[in-house]
């Protein structure tokens, strides 16, 4: 499955879509929830999270983004873009 990256021009809904869509697949969704639990495990998907929303972006989208260094505080800074 190719999701196209976000480019600030295309439809930011319907990638924020297959972008949770994908993370759930991947099972790397849990450190968006609030309810998450405080384990060891979750700094790993967070991690893993927060890499592959990098990745799904596009290079400028990327420099406005980068100082966000969790992936929630970095979902909240895409929808607010």
């Amino acid at each position: 499955m190719k999701i196209d990256k976000f480019t600030g021009r295309n439809n930011f809904s319907l990638w924020q879509i297959k972008i949770r869509v994908l993370l759930k697949q991947q099972r790397l969704w849990t450190p968006l929830l609030k309810s998450a639990p405080n384990l060891l495990h979750i700094a790993t998907l967070e991690d893993m999270a927060h890499s592959m929303l990098l990745l799904a972006l596009e290079d400028h989208i990327i420099t406005e983004v980068v100082e966000e260094d969790t992936v929630v505080g970095l979902w909240c800074k895409l929808e607010s873009l």
